[in-house]
């Protein structure tokens, strides 16, 4: 049997209905040179039976419990294509992600990732045309969330062998991790096409990894993994160690937060900022990556307030973003006098400017709260 061009991999763990939706997505594709790959990791919840009828179909492969990283890593170890695309159990794609993905990677040999959904951005109607290729390396070194949601992207094999796949140790971030390594090896192409949809589900690998603080690790690892890059595209020399150095100020700072270290924290934030500026426009970044470090309230609390206290700029839209998240977790947290002062350290002139330039971000946290309120209505029910 000839190879497929495109090898599709789904990792699933104990969601037997979420996975045969996203089986029959991408069995509905247009574009049909693919093969489908499944890596139930441990399940025992009847997801292979449940698959069973579809065993001319695709590619089933039980293994013991390991980690989204390992199963990912054994659906590569199985796959024929030259083009591998993700698929997370519990998302599904649209009937053209793989003609758009595969297109994309064609009409720009020179890239080695393609994404729809670059920055986390689900939505929009360019054609592949509108396509663009970017050096994905410098930002990357600040801006884990560039390459988008896994399952909007599409590597070239070579690639993938070339860095080695997956890192086990990583239990969360480990498509972070991967994408700032093959940032190192080419360009990316990015489309805004939304070829995907997207759903976080109650007991998902976000929410163990939050409760198990392996986000913090991981961050570290990161940043590693970013200073490694640079210094093996020693080309760049320079500008690019100086921000890969300020990628680790910054996981410093996160690693002080979770100790308590206050002083710490503003010592590594204010490194971090001075090398890289960016930070102080990233406020969904930056918050994103505070809020993975905790799970109850007050701790994250405490977080956010000192962060956005020790902010070096306190007037930058993450700052005020910070503050914000602060404010509302205080209220929550029945800690209205904490809540009150952090609201009389606010910035007032700037506050206009900030409200227009971020009404994405409170779109999302408004849709966030309603999705959890669901999920939490449909648990009292259930």
């Amino acid at each position: 049997m000839s190879a497929p061009t495109v090898s599709a991999i789904i990792p699933t763990y104990q969601r037997r209905e979420l996975v045969k939706r996203a089986v029959a997505s991408v069995l509905a594709q247009t574009y049909r040179d693919f093969e489908l790959i499944v890596i139930d990791d441990g399940s025992t919840d009847g997801t292979g039976e449940a698959l069973a009828p579809l065993a001319d179909t695709i590619r089933y492969h039980w293994q013991p419990n390991r980690g989204v990283a390992a199963a990912r890593n054994a659906g590569l170890r199985l796959a024929r294509g030259s083009i591998v695309a993700f698929l997370d159990s519990d998302d599904r794609w649209l009937r053209d992600h793989l003609e758009t993905v595969v297109a994309m990677l064609e009409r720009h040999p020179e890239a080695v990732l393609a994404s729809t959904c670059v920055g986390y951005h689900i939505g929009g109607r360019q054609d592949v045309r509108q396509a663009r290729v970017v050096d994905a390396l410098p930002t990357m070194l600040s801006t884990l969330g560039l390459a988008g949601y896994t399952s909007g992207i599409a590597v070239r094999r070579q690639s993938l062998d070339a860095v080695g796949g997956f890192d086990e140790r990583l239990a969360v971030a480990e498509d972070h991790h991967l994408w700032l390594r093959l940032a190192g090896r080419g360009s990316f192409c990015f489309v805004r096409r939304q070829t995907i949809v997207r759903q976080t589900t109650r007991g998902s690998l976000i929410e163990r990894g939050i409760r198990s603080g392996a986000y913090l690790m991981s961050f570290e690892l990161i940043a590693e993994a970013g200073r490694a890059e640079v210094e093996r595209r020693a080309r760049d020399g320079g500008e690019l160690a100086v921000r890969a150095r300020a990628a680790g100020q910054f996981a410093r700072a996160l690693q002080a937060l979770a100790r308590f270290d206050d002083q710490g924290a503003r010592l590594a934030l204010s490194s971090a900022c001075q090398n890289l500026p960016e930070l102080s426009h990233q406020p969904d970044q930056v918050a994103n990556r505070i809020h993975r470090m905790g799970c109850a309230d007050a701790e994250r609390l405490h977080h956010f307030a000192t962060a956005a206290t020790h902010w070096p700029e306190p007037r930058a839209d993450t700052a005020l973003f910070l503050r914000a998240r602060a404010i509302t977790l205080a209220l929550r947290a029945a800690q209205p006098w904490e809540g009150l002062r952090l609201l009389a350290g606010w910035p007032l002139r700037p506050t206009p400017g900030f409200l227009l330039r971020n009404l994405h971000l409170w779109a999302r946290l408004l849709r966030r709260g309603l999705q959890a309120r669901i999920y939490r209505g449909r648990e009292r029910l259930g």
